[in-house]
C-alpha cells in the first residue's frame, strides 16, 4: 500500500484473509489479524472500486466486532473511519455522522491525534453535504489546525487518503459556497500542491478532481477540460474506477455548456452508469443537475425538468443539501425557457433564495438573485430587482471577475441606466 500497488495489495490480503480462516481460526491471535486484515483489505477495496461497493460494509461490521474484541482504540478508530466512508459515500448522512461522532469520542478520550484528523474531516465532510456549512467549516478547521505534513504525510496508510489533502477540498467547496471564491481558489491550489508532495496518488486524484470542481463552479467549461486531463491520465493509469466516472461527468457538463450539448449529456450518463456501478449515491443530486443543465442547452427541456424533479426528490430521500438552492434556481430557468407560467418560475427563484439564506451559501444566493432580478425586470419589478441584486452583490468583497459576479454587476447597470433613462 506504502508503495500504492492496491491491486498487488488486495491480492496479497484475500491471500491473508484465507489463510487465517485456515490456519488462525480460535487462536488467540485470530481478533487482531482478523481486525488488520479485513479493515486493509476494505480500505483498499474503497480505492480501487469504490467506496458504496455492497460487501464492504460486512467486511468493515466483521472488522468492528473483532476490534470490540481487542479493546484497542486506534484499531478501532480506523474501522470507524471505514465505516464513516461507506455510508458516507451511500449517502446514509445520519448513520455516517454516527460513525464520525463515535470516531471523535473516542480519539477525544485517547488523545490520538491521528483519529483526531480523520474524525474532524469525517464530520466537516458530512455537515458540508448536509448544507450545515458553518459546522462543516468549524471542524475543517480544526482538521487543519491539527495537521501536519512532516508527522501525519503518511496518514494516507491508515485511511487510504491523505486528510490533509482531502479536508482542504472540503474547506475550499465550503468557502466558495459560502461566497469567497478566491479563498477557495487558494484552498485549492494548497491541496494540490501538498498531494503532489506526498506523491500519493489516490489523494492526487481527489485534488484534480477539487481542482476541476471549482471550474465547475466557477462556470469555466475550458478550465473543467483542462483539468480533467489529468485526472482521467491519473484514475485509468491506477485504475481508479470512481475518479475516472466523475472525471466524465465533470468533462460532459464542460463538454455541453462548449455547445456540445449531445455529446455531453452522452459523457454524464457514462459517467453516472459507472459512477453508481460503484454503489455511490454520493452527491447524485448535484450530478443530476448538471445532467438537468445540458438537457437545457439541448433544448430538451422537459426531459431536463424530469431529471431536476428526480434531484430534488433524491435531495429529500438522502438530506443531502448541499446545492439544494441551485436544484430550485435551474429549475426556474427551464421553466421559463419551456413558456410556463412566470409565477411558478418566480416561486422556484424565491424557493432557492431561502435555501441559500438559510445555509448562509452567498454564491448560490447571489445565483438566484440573479434569476429573479432578470425575471423581475422582464416583469416590470424594476425597483423590487435593483434592490434584491444590489443588497446581494453589495455582500460579496471579492471574486468580481468570476462569472456570477460579471453577470450580477452587467444587469445592475443596466437596470441603474433604465432607472436614470426613466428619469429624465
Amino acid at each position: 500500500m506504502a508503495r500504492h500497488a492496491l491491486h498487488e495489495a488486495a491480492q496479497l490480503l484475500r491471500q491473508g484473509l484465507a489463510l487465517l480462516e485456515d490456519k488462525l481460526a480460535g487462536s488467540p491471535e485470530y481478533a487482531r489479524y482478523g481486525t488488520d486484515l479485513n479493515t486493509l483489505y476494505a480500505m483498499i477495496m474503497q480505492a480501487i472500486q469504490g467506496y458504496g461497493v455492497d460487501d464492504l460494509e460486512a467486511i468493515y461490521q466483521r472488522a468492528l466486532g473483532l476490534v470490540n474484541q481487542l479493546g484497542d482504540t486506534p484499531r478501532l478508530l480506523r474501522v470507524l473511519w471505514g465505516l464513516w466512508a461507506f455510508h458516507y459515500v451511500r449517502s446514509n448522512l445520519d448513520l455516517g455522522l454516527d460513525y464520525a461522532r463515535q470516531m471523535q469520542a473516542e480519539a477525544e478520550q485517547s488523545a490520538d491525534i491521528s483519529g483526531l484528523i480523520g474524525a474532524h474531516f469525517a464530520l466537516g465532510t458530512t455537515y458540508m453535504n448536509r448544507g450545515e456549512f458553518d459546522l462543516a467549516l468549524v471542524h475543517a478547521r480544526q482538521c487543519l489546525a491539527l495537521y501536519d505534513p512532516n508527522s501525519h504525510g503518511t496518514l494516507f496508510r491508515l485511511y487510504t487518503q491523505d486528510p490533509g489533502v482531502c479536508v482542504r477540498y472540503c474547506l475550499g467547496l465550503v468557502l466558495w459556497l459560502k461566497g469567497f471564491p478566491e479563498q477557495a481558489m487558494t484552498v485549492f491550489d494548497d491541496a494540490l500542491a501538498l498531494a503532489e508532495d506526498l506523491g500519493h496518488p489516490f489523494s492526487l486524484a481527489i485534488a484534480l478532481s477539487a481542482v476541476a470542481w471549482r471550474h465547475v463552479d466557477r462556470r469555466e467549461p475550458t478550465k473543467v477540460l483542462e483539468a480533467c486531463e489529468a485526472l482521467e491520465r491519473l484514475a485509468e493509469e491506477h485504475s481508479f474506477l470512481l475518479w475516472q466516472a466523475i472525471a466524465a461527468v465533470m468533462r460532459g457538463w464542460a463538454t455541453a455548456m462548449l455547445g456540445q450539448a449531445e455529446d455531453g449529456i452522452f459523457l454524464i450518463q457514462q459517467g453516472l452508469a459507472t459512477w453508481r456501478a460503484t454503489g455511490s449515491r454520493w452527491i447524485e443530486p448535484r450530478y443530476l443537475t448538471l445532467l438537468g443543465e445540458a438537457y437545457a442547452q439541448a433544448g430538451r427541456v422537459e426531459e431536463g425538468l424530469k431529471t431536476l424533479d428526480e434531484a430534488l426528490a433524491k435531495t429529500e430521500l438522502y438530506g443531502e443539501r448541499r446545492y439544494e438552492a441551485e436544484v430550485h434556481r435551474l429549475r426556474g430557468e427551464l421553466l421559463l425557457t419551456a413558456g410556463a407560467a412566470a409565477e411558478e418560475a418566480v416561486a422556484c427563484f424565491l424557493k432557492a433564495l431561502a435555501v441559500a439564506r438559510a445555509q448562509g451559501a452567498k454564491s448560490l444566493e447571489l445565483r438566484a438573485a440573479v434569476g429573479l432580478a432578470r425575471l423581475w425586470q422582464n416583469l416590470g419589478r424594476k425597483d423590487d430587482a435593483l434592490k434584491l441584486l444590489s443588497e446581494i452583490y453589495d455582500w460579496f468583497s471579492e471574486g468580481f471577475d468570476t462569472v456570477d459576479l460579471c453577470e450580477a454587476g452587467a444587469l445592475l447597470e443596466r437596470a441603474g441606466a433604465e432607472n436614470l433613462a426613466g428619469l429624465r
